[in-house]
């Protein structure tokens, strides 16, 4: 049991120590305070996260410090926006949210995104330009449990139950036969 315990004490440190190439902000909507209102240059060119299209893939030109708008189409509840993109571009992400100009005729909340190099370049011709990145929109479940990651706790969940129910017994059997023979002999 001791034994048991320590392997997963060494499992939750590991674990814990785990980083992605993530960065996320999470907000309840209708936003319970007033937001800044952002200038936004070029309006026709804002894309839109909504629940019937949640993935976005883009790319951001990090070297010119371009910036990106998006319009968010939500429903009441708690939501996260993630960016996502490849370790090989380093990159330090800036995720505001904020309301339209009314210039702009829009009600529901956008999201700013800005990426900034955070590396060096060893030789300076060989700089990242553009890094591609996924901007996702998550409903959270329950008000805690982002709705993509139900599938993996539903998948864990089983592996649990299977092992329960079947391999723990199994494997005390196991255990109680070696110690009894251990104690006959």
């Amino acid at each position: 049991m001791k034994l048991f315990l320590l392997c997963l004490l060494l499992a939750c440190t590991v674990v814990s120590n785990v980083r992605a190439n993530v960065e996320k902000i999470v907000f309840s909507y209708p936003l319970s305070a007033e937001l800044d209102s952002l200038h936004v240059g070029n309006a026709s060119a804002i894309a839109e996260l909504s629940i019937k299209s949640p993935i976005l893939r883009d790319k951001i030109n990090i070297a010119d410090g371009e910036i990106k708008y998006y319009q968010l189409q939500l429903q009441p509840g708690r939501w996260e926006v993630r960016v996502c993109w490849q370790a090989t571009a380093p990159t330090d992400w800036e995720l505001t949210l904020f309301k339209p100009p009314e210039t702009l005729g829009r009600s529901s909340p956008m999201i700013r995104v800005q990426g900034v190099p955070s590396y060096v370049p060893v030789n300076p011709t060989h700089v990242v330009q553009e890094v591609p990145f996924v901007l996702v929109l998550d409903r959270h479940l329950l008000g805690f449990i982002p709705k993509s990651t139900v599938p993996t706790l539903a998948i864990v969940a089983l592996v649990l139950v299977v092992a329960w129910l079947w391999i723990v017994p199994f494997v005390q059997k196991a255990l109680m036969e070696a110690i009894m023979k251990e104690k006959t002999s």
